[in-house]
Parts: structure tokens; sequence; C-alpha cells
């Protein structure tokens, strides 16, 4: 009972956190390969056929390979109950015994993609199933090829970070990266910046999402124009960069440049 309480209080803060600190990107996972030389799943079974007496393999047809993934908080100690609270996917059947996609230049069916709308908190739990796809034994575990579990720390990156999972039927590998969305900057995509050139603000952003005033302007938002050189500080003033309005009450002249 105390850890049924303990789990519940512990998922109703992360739901807190996450709800209170905005952000948004997506987590990305994407399958390299696979290799089950015997066709046969976790259990020992053969995915679609009668093992062989004579070779020990599998004969027949091959396994519908297929893949699931679930994200959630760090786990120090990995347990697969519980909701996936960073998001779920799988693929379509990708495959038989054994394939790669080393070779292809872009692959979306072997790409999970699981958006987030929450500060990234970097740490994270992966839970990656690879199943067979037509088989109907019975039991939680009837249709699992193999099953990885990890945890880690991911920065969002261009970059892919490869990991491989070698298990007792079957090795695979598979690629991971997180990404910010569009406007969204920083460790935990949750800095927004959006480029103006407007009323409110004349500015670019950076590669860390900062504001960088276009030509022309200045101040904190952007919004204050450069006057053209040798424009009085005192009685001269601007509303586009490069012109200047001379005050005609400090200034006998009376002339106006623009």
């Amino acid at each position: 009972m105390t850890l049924r309480r303990g789990s519940v209080v512990a998922a109703f803060l992360l739901c807190l956190l996450l709800k209170v600190s905005e952000g948004s990107g997506q987590f990305e996972l994407k399958i390299v390969s696979m290799h089950n030389p015997n066709g046969a799943l976790r259990n020992g079974m053969c995915c679609d056929d009668a093992r062989s007496a004579a070779e020990g393999k599998c004969s027949r047809d091959e396994c519908d390979s297929f893949f699931k993934v679930c994200l959630k908080e760090y786990q120090s100690r990995v347990s697969a109950a519980g909701p996936c609270s960073f998001g779920m996917g799988s693929t379509p059947v990708l495959g038989g015994n054994s394939f790669s996609f080393r070779t292809s230049v872009r692959n979306d069916k072997s790409r999970i993609v699981l958006p987030f709308s929450f500060a990234w908190p970097r740490s994270y739990t992966l839970i990656v199933e690879a199943l067979d796809f037509n088989n109907e034994t019975s039991g939680s575990d009837g249709k699992v090829i193999e099953k990885a579990f990890h945890s880690g720390m991911i920065n969002p990156s261009p970059h892919w970070q490869k990991l491989t999972h070698n298990g007792l039927r079957a090795q695979f590998e598979y690629q991971i990266r997180v990404s910010c969305d569009e406007h969204y900057y920083g460790f935990g995509c949750n800095k927004f910046c959006r480029p103006r050139d407007e009323f409110f603000g004349h500015y670019t952003c950076d590669y860390n999402g900062n504001e960088t005033c276009l030509e022309g302007w200045s101040g904190p938002d952007c919004n204050t124009a450069i006057c053209r050189q040798g424009c009085s500080t005192e009685h001269g003033s601007c509303k586009e960069p490069g012109g200047c309005k001379n005050n005609p009450d400090r200034d006998q002249l009376g002339q106006n440049y623009v």
C-alpha cells in the first residue's frame, strides 16, 4: 500500500512538473538493423513453425518483425510496469528474421517519432521491444523476440546516438536523438525565440535562442532605431534606422531629415 501511494505521488509530481515547464520538441528512434539467425522468440519457441529436431532451428516461415517503444521518466531500476509517461509508438513490419537499413538514405518505416510539449528533462528510460506480428502464442511475452531496457541522458542535437542490444535470441541496433521544434532552444527545448521585424521588435535568434538585433536596431527588445551618424543625441530622434528628425524648438534651422 505504501509503495503504491509513493508511485501515485511520484506520478502526480512528474505530471505537475511537466505541465509547469512547457517546451516543444521530439524524441526520435530509428531501427538500423535486426539479426535473428534462428527465427526464434524470446521464450525459445519459433515465430511461425515448429523447431526442427535435427537442426535445432526454426524452419519454413520467417518472423514478421516489428518494434514497439515506450519512453518514460528516468529509472535506475527499469520496470516495464506503469505508463509510458513520455510517449509510446511502434513501427510496421520491417522485415523477416534479419534485415538492415544502414545503406538507406531515409527510411520512415523504421523511424518512430514521439513529440513532447514539456521541458525535456534530459534523463529518460527507454524500453524497446522486437516482436513477431503474426504470432498468436498465449502469454504476455508470446510475441516478443527481444526486449531492451535503457536508461540514460541525452541533450537536443541533430546527431544520432547509436545503441545496440545483444540478446539471447537476437541482436538489433537502433539510434536515438532529441530535437527541439522550430523557435525552441536550450537543453530542455523550453526557451522560445521567434524572429521579428515589426513594431514589437526587429531581431533574429542565434543558436542558443538569444535575440540578436537586426542592423540598425538596438535596445532590450530591438525596437529602438539607430539614427544616422551625426544626428544630435540631445535634439535628434528617428523612427527608422538611418533617419534623423531635429526638434524645431531647440534647433533654429528647423530642418527635418528622414
